[in-house]
């Protein structure tokens, strides 16, 4: 076969409509705002000092308590939550509109390619009852139907920002998508029957605490590349907004591990170089299999020093890397307590271990 498809993974979470500010940033704007925005009432003038102060104090719990506010201001000329709302976003910009602007600056590199989009949305820390349907086999037109809305194809010369943007914005009003990694399994399983020789896959990351992305999810998705898939994907991820370290460190190794990059962006300035990165690396015709295989043999050493974050597969294992002998100590990682028991001492170990109430 030939060919290349590019496969884009956006998380359609609700963080990606909020703006990428701190809790420090908020606590900084909040007050200022609320006062400069009372100023211009003439009402707020009238009243007494420590009326003024009662009202900035109940103002800031509003601004608080969300954007559903009211659409403008109330009878009594106070603001409306949703501005202040606004007002972040255009100071602090969102992950939609940061994903945009990646996505503007990788066009030219993406649009001469066939390209499949995946909408994917999880859950945060913990699975519900909604995961596990979404998750699972389309068994009506309904749910076929959605699955079908959170992917779209792009023909070669066809791919557009403009377009993907409506795309995205229809995500809110409809059903929620379903989770990432058995969807993303599956398209590389149809990229391999219907005759591509390699995947590029960049994944979107919006949400702080998706179970998507928690390193037993990533390491589950690895192995289930490995085993279900002769096409194994040429990944990189790029995160938007605070993530924590465990989450950054599982997503980084699942790409170095296919041969791609990971990249984490808080602020505009990131934009540019991340788009560099993925034009230059993924997305270059100028990369061939030969250097992602490089990427990879990497990775394959740090596994036999036994240095890696996750337990992932072996996907490619050089002459070198084979000769690499395990420390002790890097033995005793891989191994079970019953395997060390049993080749101590020349001891015999059945495998019983003593029960709790002992």
């Amino acid at each position: 076969g030939g060919g290349c498809l590019v496969i884009i993974c956006i998380e359609a979470s609700e963080s990606l409509v909020e703006p990428m500010c701190t809790t420090a940033d908020l606590q900084q704007e909040l007050v200022p705002y609320v006062l400069s925005q009372s100023l211009q009432n003439p009402a707020f003038l009238k009243l007494t000092k420590p009326e003024r102060q009662m009202r900035v104090k109940n103002l800031t719990q509003k601004m608080l308590s969300g954007e559903t506010g009211g659409a403008g201001e109330d009878e009594d000329g106070d603001i409306a939550p949703h501005r202040f709302w606004a007002h972040l976003r255009t100071k602090y910009g969102t992950r939609k509109g940061h994903l945009l602007q990646l996505l503007k600056l990788l066009e030219p590199s993406i649009r001469d390619k066939q390209v499949a989009l995946l909408r994917f949305e999880s859950e945060v820390d913990s699975p519900s009852m909604s995961l596990f349907v979404r998750a699972s086999e389309p068994c009506s037109s309904v749910t076929a139907g959605v699955a079908n809305a959170a992917r779209r194809d792009f023909a070669p010369g066809s791919f557009s920002v403009r377009v993907l943007s409506e795309w995205l914005q229809d995500s809110f009003s409809g059903r929620r998508a379903p989770p990432l990694w058995s969807r993303f399994v599956l398209e590389c399983r149809r990229a391999e029957a219907a005759g591509f020789s390699e995947v590029r896959a960049l994944v979107v990351c919006t949400a702080a605490q998706s179970i998507d992305t928690t390193p037993d999810a990533i390491g589950l998705a690895a192995h289930a590349f490995h085993h279900e898939s002769k096409v194994v994907p040429y990944i990189s991820s790029v995160s938007f907004g605070p993530q924590c370290s465990e989450r950054l460190a599982a997503m980084s190794e699942l790409c170095a591990w296919t041969g791609g990059h990971s990249f984490n962006v808080n602020d505009p300035s990131s934009l540019q170089p991340a788009a560099e990165g993925l034009s230059s690396h993924l997305f270059s015709c100028q990369t061939q299999a030969k250097d992602f295989h490089e990427r990879r043999l990497y990775y394959g050493q740090k596994q036999a020093l036994g240095t890696c974050y996750l337990p992932l597969p072996r996907l490619v294992q050089s002459d070198a890397t084979a000769a690499v002998p395990m420390s002790p100590s890097v033995s005793a990682k891989t191994r079970s307590v019953a395997d060390l028991l049993r080749s101590g001492l020349g001891n015999k170990f059945d495998g019983t271990v003593p029960s709790e109430s002992m």
